[in-house]
C-alpha cells in the first residue's frame, strides 16, 4: 500500500513540534515509504461508489483508493442537553468534576473544563482520581487542568513534546542536535520556569521533563539534569514516587516499585502484566527496565522498609529508609546547609550516595528552592 499524507500546515504536528523536530519526523517516515503534501487544503472527494481522489484548494489533484480522516473527537452532548446539564463543546465541569446539576459528575473526553475539552487518556486519569475522591467524600486537592504533551512510538520512530514549545515571548533554554545520530532535544522557559520541550530519537528524559513542565521548575533544577550523563536510570531515580511513569495507564513510580518489591518481579514483562506500566503505547518502557534493572543489580529496593517513626515506605534507594516525602522533611529538620550534608546528617550506608539518590537529593533539594553547585553531592 502506498501512503500519502495531507496536512493543511507548513510542517507535520506543528501544535507539538518546532520545525526542525518536524522535519526529523518527516524524514523518517519518508525513509518508510510515506510521502507528504503539506500546506494543502482538502475542499473534495470526487468518486461516486468509492473514493477516487482528492482535490485541493489550489485546483490540484490526488488520486487515492481509499481516503481516511483524523480530524480530532467532537463530544456527543445529545444526553446532557436533554437532560438540562450546562454544556458548551462538551458537558462543563467544575474543579471537583461536578456538573451544573448536583450528584451529576462528568470525566474524560466528554467534559469540558475551563473550556478545555481533553481528546487524551492523561486527563481521564487525573480527572478520574479527584472524582473518586469527592464521590467517597474524602479531602481532595482541585483538579486544575492537564499539561498536554505527546509521545509518539510508532515505526522505530522515539518522539515526545510537552507543554508550550513556541519561542515567541520564551527563551530557549537547551537546544542540543545530533545530525548524525537524529537526536534533537529542545527545552523553553518563560519568567524562569520550564514551559516546554521536545524530544526527538532520544526521549528517556521524557518523564522527568514532563514533570519539571507541570511544576514550572527553575533553571537550577533545569541544569541538574542537564549536567547528569545519566539517561533512563537518573531520569527516573530523581522522579518522586507518585509521579506517573506510565502515562497511558497511570502507573506511578511508586506503584511500579512495590509491586517488583512485594511479587519479586524480574523483568519488564511481568511488571506490565501485574501493572500494565508499558503495555500501550510503550513509550514508558525504557523507565520501566530501569526501574527494574536498578532494582536487580543494585539491590536498590528490598521491599518497603520501617522507618525509625514505624512508617512502611519504600525508599529512594538501599542508602537510606527515607522515600521521597520523609527525605524533604528531615532535610529540613535536620537544617541541611548542602546536599553533601544531606548525605552525610542523614545517615547514608554509603559516603558518596549512588546513581540513584543523587539525582533523587538534587531534586528534592532543587524543589525546596535551594540553590547548589552541583559537584557538592559527587
Amino acid at each position: 500500500m502506498e501512503t500519502e499524507v495531507v496536512h493543511n500546515a507548513q510542517y507535520l504536528m506543528n501544535r507539538q513540534l518546532d520545525r526542525t523536530a518536524a522535519v526529523l519526523l518527516q524524514r523518517k517516515l519518508e525513509q518508510q515509504g510515506m510521502r507528504f503534501h503539506l500546506a494543502k487544503e482538502t475542499v473534495n472527494i470526487i468518486g461516486r461508489n468509492r473514493a477516487q481522489g482528492l482535490i485541493f484548494a489550489d485546483g490540484n489533484r490526488l488520486e487515492t483508493d481509499l481516503v481516511v480522516l483524523a480530524v480530532g473527537i467532537r463530544p456527543n452532548i445529545e444526553l446532557a442537553q436533554d437532560s438540562g446539564l450546562t454544556v458548551n463543546r462538551a458537558i462543563v465541569v467544575d474543579d471537583y468534576m461536578r456538573t451544573s446539576i448536583p450528584g451529576i459528575y462528568a470525566v474524560g473526553e466528554c467534559a469540558e473544563h475551563r473550556g478545555i475539552s481533553y481528546g487524551l487518556v492523561a486527563p481521564l486519569y487525573e480527572q478520574g482520581k479527584v472524582l473518586a475522591k469527592v464521590i467517597c467524600g474524602r479531602e481532595t486537592a482541585p483538579y486544575e487542568g492537564t499539561v498536554p504533551y505527546a509521545q509518539l512510538k510508532v515505526a522505530g520512530i522515539h518522539l515526545f513534546s510537552v507543554g508550550d514549545i513556541r519561542e515567541e515571548g520564551s527563551e530557549i533554554a537547551v537546544m542540543e542536535y545530533n545530525g548524525m545520530q537524529e537526536v534533537y532535544k529542545k527545552v523553553m522557559m518563560h519568567a524562569g520556569a520550564v514551559t516546554g520541550a521536545i524530544l526527538f530519537g532520544d526521549t528517556a528524559e521524557s518523564n522527568s521533563l514532563l514533570g519539571m513542565v507541570r511544576r514550572g521548575a527553575s533553571a537550577t533544577e533545569l541544569a541538574s539534569q542537564d549536567n547528569s550523563e545519566s539517561r533512563a536510570e537518573d531520569a527516573v531515580a530523581a522522579l518522586p514516587e507518585e509521579e506517573t511513569v506510565c502515562a497511558c495507564n497511570g502507573v506511578s513510580k511508586g506503584a511500579i516499585l512495590r509491586a517488583i518489591a512485594t511479587d519479586k518481579l524480574k523483568t519488564v514483562e511481568e511488571v506490565k502484566s501485574r501493572t500494565k506500566a508499558s503495555g500501550s503505547c510503550g513509550g514508558c518502557r525504557p523507565l520501566v527496565a530501569a526501574l527494574v534493572k536498578n532494582s536487580l543489580s543494585r539491590s536498590t529496593v528490598s521491599g518497603p522498609v520501617v522507618t525509625p517513626t514505624g512508617q512502611e515506605v519504600v525508599p529512594v534507594c538501599g542508602c537510606t529508609h527515607y522515600d521521597h516525602d520523609s527525605l524533604k522533611t528531615a532535610m529540613v529538620d535536620a537544617a541541611c546547609q548542602t546536599p553533601k550534608e544531606v548525605v552525610s546528617r542523614l545517615g547514608w550506608t554509603r559516603q558518596q550516595g549512588c546513581e540513584l539518590c543523587r539525582p533523587a537529593v538534587l531534586f528534592i533539594w532543587n524543589l525546596s528552592g535551594c540553590e547548589t553547585d552541583l559537584r557538592q553531592i559527587h
